[in-house]
């Protein structure tokens, strides 16, 4: 993966979303890992430098001189990962909004299906129930649910009772497709509401990370 693969504009599965999230963690360790050494060397070129530069003055060489320079160079290479290790936690953001994306996308595909299927079952239903009229002359539907008990003047007794009214299961996957939308366009404001950042800024950063 390329960093500039992060902002490309395509479809992509959850599992290469999620993926691309784990890469750019991945690449969090490493720059902490490299941080951490870059900053005992160092520290061991400094105890070093000190002696050899009072030896320079004296014997007229550049040991001293060539570590520091090393320690400057060191310095500027902790400087821009550090700088790249921050522009990660924008990457982070961006790659979390890719796997919203996808999510939602794999919501709505599947919403899609379901309510593909649930049409083709109505219309074998609503045939049925067209002859069941013409066979029988009678409409016919679901049967209502049961009565939870019998009034006695404006009360009923015992506990309060809950009525589970049935649908059928052309209806359960209609009401599924929903569910399912309901949630992908969730998912799409969460990934819309995620905090901009600055593309060329932010691969900016991992190009000198790349050569430092």
């Amino acid at each position: 993966m390329k960093i500039q693969d992060l902002f490309a504009t395509k479809a992509r599965t959850v599992k290469v979303a999620k993926n691309e999230k784990s890469e750019i963690q991945d690449l969090m360790v490493k720059l902490t890992k490299q941080i951490t050494e870059i900053e005992k060397e160092i520290i061991g070129i400094e105890e070093e430098a000190e002696t050899d530069v009072l030896n320079d003055l004296l014997t007229g060489t550049n040991e001293g001189t060539q570590k520091v320079s090393d320690i400057s160079r060191l310095q500027n290479e902790i400087k821009v990962k550090k700088s790249a290790l921050i522009k990660c936690e924008d990457l982070l953001i961006i790659s979390q909004n890719n796997i919203w994306i996808a999510e939602a996308s794999s919501k709505r595909k599947e919403a899609a299906q379901l309510r593909k299927e649930a049409g083709s079952r109505q219309l074998k239903t609503d045939e049925l129930l067209a002859q069941l009229l013409d066979f029988e002359g009678v409409c016919f539907a679901p049967l209502p649910p049961s009565s939870p008990g019998s009034p006695v003047g404006n009360l009923v007794g015992g506990s309060p009772q809950i009525v589970i009214v049935p649908i059928t299961k052309t209806q359960e996957m209609f009401n599924k497709a929903a569910q399912l939308e309901a949630e992908a366009g969730a998912l799409e404001r969460s990934a819309t509401a995620g905090k901009k950042v600055k593309l060329h800024s932010l691969i900016g950063a991992i190009e000198q990370l790349k050569t430092a």
